[in-house]
């Protein structure tokens, strides 16, 4: 899609144009907790950015932005085992899955606890899912599509796949550790937005190039200082934006929001 944008553009458009790419699938597998899902999914960017790399060598007066609207669900790559050696092998092994958490859940609807433990072995490349998980799993996705708190929003059953696959146990001291169970080690906070900085990298054919970590309210603004455009974003006051209809949602427009989001 990126190298029919940019061909199209390119010779509709020989004084210049706007294109604004989307990975928007990152953003739907952290959502669901889906690291394996997460990783593929920025392989396809890396991929994407090599066509637009292509692109720029044969136009070498084009500016690139590439940054990330906000965090999500804020995971950890978690150092395991005795002195931390079982960690690559852990993340190593998301590399085995077949399918996203998305795909896996389709299938899951309708089936029974041992029906959706073959899945998720056969799916996710973690042969050791046990039948309690995969009725937890059952139970998650029978009790619809997320579970609400007070203050957040849970996708089921994706969390709790996420959770499991993640999962280790060890026995013993750190100098004479047992290995029970030995799975992934990435884990998420939540299946939110989040605010951890964003990283941002400005690739420019002028003489000098930008990178670096900030705030995502600030990306805009360190966007158009490279530009040279002097703007503000309009503000209003929190009794301004207490007015507006978009303040008044409820908790059902909330979650049939989010339902739509993730699906």
């Amino acid at each position: 899609m990126t190298a029919v944008a940019l061909s199209v553009l390119s010779q509709r458009n020989p004084r210049g144009f706007v294109l604004q790419i989307e990975a928007g699938r990152i953003d739907h597998a952290l959502h669901a907790n889906d690291m394996a899902g997460g990783l593929y999914d920025v392989y396809e960017m890396d991929m994407t950015l090599g066509v637009i790399l292509n692109f720029i060598k044969k136009n070498p007066n084009t500016l690139l932005i590439i940054t990330s609207d906000h965090g999500n669900s804020m995971y950890g790559i978690n150092g395991t085992g005795p002195e931390y050696n079982h960690a690559t092998e852990a993340l190593l092994k998301y590399k085995n899955a077949k399918a996203s958490f998305e795909y896996m859940k389709r299938l899951m609807r309708g089936k029974n606890a041992e029906e959706i433990r073959d899945i998720l072995i056969n799916y996710s490349g973690f042969n050791d899912i046990t039948l309690e998980e995969a009725q937890e799993v059952h139970r998650k996705l029978n009790e619809g599509t997320g579970g609400y708190y007070i203050n957040d929003f849970w996708y089921e059953p994706e969390a709790t796949m996420g959770r499991i696959l993640s999962k280790s146990i060890y026995k013993g001291t750190e100098s004479s550790m047992e290995t029970i169970l030995r799975r992934g080690n990435v884990y998420f906070t939540g299946t939110n937005h989040t605010s951890e900085d964003q990283i941002y990298i400005i690739h420019s054919p002028r003489k000098f190039n930008l990178s670096g970590r900030i705030d995502n309210t600030e990306l805009y603004r360190v966007m158009c200082n490279f530009l040279g455009i002097t703007y503000e974003n309009p503000k209003m006051s929190e009794e301004e934006y207490r007015s507006l209809k978009i303040a008044k949602i409820t908790l059902e427009d909330w979650k049939r929001h989010l339902d739509l989001h993730i699906a």
